[in-house]
């Protein structure tokens, strides 16, 4: 039992830095047009009001919802303002991945409520 242990717990933290290695590396994703990002702890009235207050801050950005349930934050953008929006994201100390290869439709439907991200635009 321990030598099984002992290998997930070394195949676990190499997943997580992996994983931080990778967000560490988005900076370099082409991206224009749609952007999905998901926000993991991303909370609807907590964090995503001064998100939005920042991202009003940056041109070429524009809001298109939050998906609460899936935490999903949905953004219209070119490829210049990308890093603008990842340095808000590291300031704001948000644990982020962003989505490759889909839409902001495609992702909105997969969102377990369409109420939910009406309500984002309400929130500030």
């Amino acid at each position: 039992m321990k030598p099984l242990c002992l290998f997930l717990t070394f195949f676990l933290s190499f997943l997580t830095s992996a994983q931080l290695e990778a967000q560490d590396n988005s900076a370099t994703i082409n991206v224009t047009g749609d952007l999905v990002i998901e926000i993991p702890k991303a909370d609807l009235i907590k964090t995503i009001p001064s998100l939005k207050l920042k991202l009003k801050e940056i041109k070429n950005i524009s809001f298109d919802g939050f998906c609460d349930s899936r935490k999903l934050l949905f953004l219209h953008t070119n490829g210049e303002s990308l890093s603008d929006v990842l340095t808000i994201m590291k300031e704001m100390n948000l644990i982020y991945y962003i989505k490759q290869n889909t839409s902001i439709e495609r992702a909105k439907k997969a969102c377990l409520n369409e109420d939910e991200i009406k309500s984002s635009f309400i929130t500030e």
